[in-house]
């Protein structure tokens, strides 16, 4: 019960100001930021979580005042524009997964 009341609390907050962003969702936001922020400076490929799937890749460019961002996908070769809000979890691929697509690339 105390759940369901907070719950609702928390619906009629974002109905009341659809502005308001938690803190919890702002912390996410913050440290997905951060993450993006370091692939793009150190070039490194990354694999992302999103709600529509998963994609691995390099960032292309990030725009952090539009919250997007555009990602050249290894196995598919386009590239995806990403709403930041849309990434469940973002991880730095391992050195052995970046060597191993750089061989196929030379193959």
């Amino acid at each position: 019960m105390k759940k369901l009341l907070e719950h609702l609390k928390k619906d009629l907050k974002h109905y009341i100001d659809p502005s308001h962003t938690p803190p919890e969702e702002k912390a996410r936001l913050k440290r997905i930021d951060r993450q993006l922020t370091t692939a793009l400076e150190n070039q490194r490929p990354i694999h992302l979580i999103t709600d529509k799937g998963a994609l691995t890749g390099t960032i292309t460019r990030y725009d952090s005042a539009k919250a997007q961002l555009v990602l050249r996908d290894f196995t598919q070769g386009p590239t995806h524009l990403i709403a930041l809000s849309d990434i469940q979890k973002i991880s730095f691929l391992p050195d052995s997964v970046i060597d191993s697509q750089e061989e196929a690339k030379k193959d």
